[in-house]
């Protein structure tokens, strides 16, 4: 992590599953998903820097992890009363694709004024459904992101240039 204004190092993390390809802080939480070249989704804390979970979906390099916080169910498009839901769009060179519901102890408790990670919280991952699958094919896929004013709605980049 990195201060742009005085260009200085504030953190670092080293993950056991070999080289990063992406990463993506979630908008709500100071929580970070990290694509991994072999293949593993992590999810990360930066307050205390332990790992909260690791998803093993992709058979090779992770290209792309994107998260989206709506009050929408967005297999639905139903507005939820229960609080925010959070997923995790991640894509692989492999050409899979996966899109999970992620409730963790402190989003479901949430209050206005805290972060998942902030000290004196536990986090505890209490569930993980996957909603959308793309089994792996032969164009691997190297990006993907959420549409910005409509959260049920994704797009992927596959490398014969479709999308």
């Amino acid at each position: 992590m990195w201060n742009l204004i005085d260009n200085t190092l504030l953190d670092s993390i080293r993950v056991d599953e070999g080289v990063i390809y992406c990463i993506d802080w979630h908008k709500e939480y100071n929580i970070v998903a990290i694509g991994t070249y072999s293949g593993a989704v992590i999810v990360y804390d930066m307050d205390s820097g332990k790992q909260l979970a690791i998803f093993k979906y992709h058979r090779k390099a992770v290209f792309t992890v994107a998260w989206n916080t709506t009050k929408s169910d967005v297999s639905t498009g139903h507005v939820e009363d229960e609080g925010p839901k959070q997923y995790l769009l991640s894509a692989s060179s492999c050409g899979s694709v996966v899109v999970n519901e992620i409730v963790y102890e402190e989003m479901v408790q949430h209050q206005s004024n805290a972060h998942v990670g902030s000290r004196g919280q536990r986090n505890v991952m209490v569930s993980n459904k996957i909603l959308f699958l793309i089994t792996p094919n032969v164009n691997g896929a190297f990006g993907a992101c959420w549409h910005p004013f409509d959260n049920r709605y994704f797009a992927v980049a596959f490398h014969d240039g479709s999308v």
